[in-house]
């Protein structure tokens, strides 16, 4: 049997668009929450639970490091005003993707978020330290409308996966 390194949780990406042309130095990210609800079939006093063909996620929550002129929290705000002001905000959805590396910082797992886009962005906290070495970070979240997971292999499961 070969011996698996354990997963490291410092080494991910997180980058927005199909182009992926937005990358984010992230510190901390939630991968997908699925949740399946039971569904219920009647059978007199007693109700029989089955698995229900509906699967919910909780939003994609990322805190991200911010950079001297703070462009991620700008990229972000300006993102959320162009879903605000447009008459179909679905259309300023993007894809997103949180790139998941070894421990050699090769590409391993990704995590695809599709249509995703922001619904939260915290402000920005400046705090007068003694040493001055607090690093900015802001917490942004994210819903979207489907997730699908990417293997090295380049096997794709998402919603649609059964096993043969």
């Amino acid at each position: 049997m070969i011996a698996k390194k354990e997963a490291r949780n410092t080494n991910f990406i997180f980058m927005v668009g199909n182009d992926r042309q937005l990358s984010f130095s992230v510190q901390t990210s939630n991968v997908a929450d699925v949740n399946m609800s039971p569904a219920y079939w009647p059978t007199g006093p007693k109700r029989i639970k089955y698995p229900d063909n509906t699967v919910e996620q909780v939003p994609l929550v990322i805190d991200m490091l911010v950079s001297e002129d703070m462009n991620e929290w700008i990229e972000i705000y300006k993102w959320i005003m162009d879903c605000k002001n447009t008459n179909n905000g679905l259309d300023k959805a993007k894809p997103c993707f949180l790139q998941v590396l070894d421990s050699q910082n090769k590409p391993g797992v990704t995590f695809r978020y599709s249509d995703a886009f922001p619904i939260d962005l915290s402000g920005l906290q400046y705090v007068t330290t003694e040493d001055g070495s607090r690093i900015l970070t802001v917490t942004c979240s994210l819903e979207y409308n489907q997730f699908s997971i990417e293997l090295p292999s380049g096997e794709i499961i998402d919603e649609s996966y059964v096993t043969e």
